[in-house]
């Protein structure tokens, strides 16, 4: 991690003064924000206002915003410099993943820093929803020494359509699983990060974020969540305790589809990375490559690629993908020479795929 920092830090990073000096921190709850004007203050609200006997420190890492962020980070900097470690960044230090910025030198400076026996994360547009949330966790890891990383439901909020989501998990199939866990998370990452809280030497351990930067892969948290649950058991609170934001554009949600299939495609090399680093059973192995066929086709229409009219009905159905009314009709058309213009602009005219 070390290493990482050193090779891309070209301006050094300043903290923000602050009066925490005592080392002895229970919980470090490490914080990425970039250009959340409208969404900081509530997330550091959601943090300052748990209800804990455990001793914490918010590592709070902003990187240059080009908004009002860093202004708001540094007013609540100043008013609670007890509780608050403010790391101003520059963008000459960004590290650039698959050719785009990112906030992964953010992300890893931040676990660097913590002092926690126990690491929390939240990113700067998500937050907490629940007091007892830090309280909760550090209790369970204090009963329960095997555990690696504790997560709990959450809830889904939609930016643009403002509807939330609430996402709650069969906790009897799912928690203190170690084989169960990996196998499900390989397949597919339903973890989210702000209801995560993982112990710090288990991640010091086996999450290698040299290793993923390398690679390229899009996000640091899956990859280190896929070694720690190779590696150790997991717990889960079944209840919504903090809220993951979606946003119109992000990296994994955005408004351009070849942006979207660019991140289905390297989050695939996440799993292909894993699936040749573990021994992984052949029946998951499949279930992973049915899943990444299901979400490139249903890319393909959503682009009208003329390439899906190249599989037949039977090669869909043995990729795992059934096609819904809309896509039907669209791979009828594609079918259909004679018809398939005059289709296609019928369908778009009508609004099928808008």
């Amino acid at each position: 991690m070390n290493d990482l920092i050193q090779k891309y830090q070209k301006v050094p990073v300043k903290e923000f003064p602050n009066d925490i000096k005592d080392k002895n921190v229970d919980v470090s709850i490490c914080v990425q924000t970039f250009n959340h004007k409208n969404y900081i203050e509530k997330c550091l609200d959601s943090l300052l206002n748990q209800e804990t006997s455990y001793h914490y420190e918010i590592l709070l890492g902003e990187d240059e915003s080009s908004d009002d962020t860093r202004d708001i980070c540094i007013k609540y900097a100043k008013k609670f410099p007890d509780r608050i470690r403010l790391f101003l960044h520059s963008r000459k230090n960004n590290i650039q993943i698959n050719g785009r910025a990112s906030g992964r030198f953010n992300f890893v400076y931040n676990i660097s820093k913590a002092r926690g026996k126990y690491i929390a994360f939240c990113e700067g547009d998500d937050y907490w929803v629940n007091t007892n949330k830090l309280q909760r966790q550090a209790d369970y890891f204090e009963k329960n020494k095997n555990l690696g990383l504790i997560y709990t439901g959450f809830k889904k909020y939609f930016q643009s359509k403002n509807k939330e989501h609430i996402i709650l998990y069969n906790e009897e199939n799912k928690a203190n699983n170690k084989k169960g866990i990996f196998d499900e998370l390989l397949i597919n990452n339903w973890i989210a990060t702000a209801t995560v809280m993982v112990r710090a030497d288990y991640l010091f351990k086996y999450a290698d974020y040299k290793i993923y930067t390398f690679r390229e892969f899009p996000m640091a948290d899956y990859p280190a969540w896929l070694d720690l649950a190779y590696n150790t058991s997991f717990g889960c609170i079944n209840e919504p305790m903090a809220v993951h934001r979606i946003l119109s554009n992000s990296a994994s949600h955005s408004t351009s589809a070849k942006k979207r299939v660019d991140f289905i495609e390297a989050s695939y090399r996440i799993q292909k990375y894993f699936i040749q680093k573990y021994t992984i059973p052949e029946q998951t192995i499949k279930a992973v490559n049915i899943k990444i066929n299901k979400k490139r086709l249903q890319y393909a229409f959503f682009i009208k690629d003329i390439q899906v009219s190249h599989y037949s009905k039977k090669e869909l159905k043995k990729l795992g993908y059934n096609l819904s009314i809309r896509e039907k009709l669209y791979y009828y058309s594609l079918k259909s020479r004679p018809l398939s213009y005059l289709l296609r602009k019928l369908f778009i005219f009508l609004g099928v795929w808008i």
